[in-house]
């Protein structure tokens, strides 16, 4: 499950489910990723899907921290 609060909608659970795949995937295929949100509602939610069943892809405190291979991993 993806939230911890009330069951999703069956159609939102599966496009949830499959953003999960996709990012899974590109971590398949590049090993290495970061994602760097744009602060809009859409990244909120992709953000959120990573940090919660995806940690392995990194995400970047602020853009210097990337650029210096910082992420937000202790």
């Amino acid at each position: 499950m993806i939230s911890t609060g009330p069951e999703l909608p069956k159609a939102l659970r599966e496009r949830a489910e499959s953003s999960i795949a996709q990012l899974r995937a590109a971590l398949d295929e590049y090993k290495n990723v970061c994602y760097a949100n744009s602060l809009g509602a859409e990244s909120g939610v992709l953000t959120d899907l990573i940090w919660e069943r995806v940690p392995e892809i990194d995400i970047p405190r602020r853009i210097g921290a990337a650029l210096a291979g910082g992420t937000t991993k202790p």
